[in-house]
């Protein structure tokens, strides 16, 4: 990964940063996953994926502010991206324990699902 990514001023490639940042989190290198994800948005800010795998990352270390921040982020781009909204789900079940704000986003939730991948349900 580390040669497809470059060095410097050499162009740096996308999908070997997405790649790279997998391989980190498979290793619970949870900290240069987040590099990987952030230099990855900085270059290319509204590709979904890297906030998607961020806000994943976030909750991996704990840090559901921030993750909580990635999902609001995404779902300023696409307000119904199911999985922005399961973030916000489980956050609110496990965090806050606020079952029915958590039943109104699961509504959200299936809505989506329904709407965005009708035949995967």
């Amino acid at each position: 990964f580390d040669a497809a990514t470059g060095n410097g001023d050499q162009l740096i490639n996308l999908d070997a940063l997405m790649g790279k940042a997998k391989v980190l989190e498979g290793k619970r290198q949870w900290q240069q996953a987040l590099e990987c994800l952030n230099k990855v948005i900085v270059m290319h800010p509204f590709y979904l994926p890297a906030l998607i795998e961020k806000a994943k990352t976030l909750i991996m270390t704990v840090d559901w502010d921030q993750a909580l921040e990635s999902a609001a982020r995404i779902q300023q781009h696409e307000p119904n991206n199911i999985e922005a909204l399961r973030l916000n789900v489980l956050f609110l079940l496990s965090r806050e324990s606020k079952c029915d704000a958590a039943a109104e986003k699961l509504q959200e939730l299936v809505q989506a699902i329904h709407q965005l991948e009708p035949k995967n349900h």
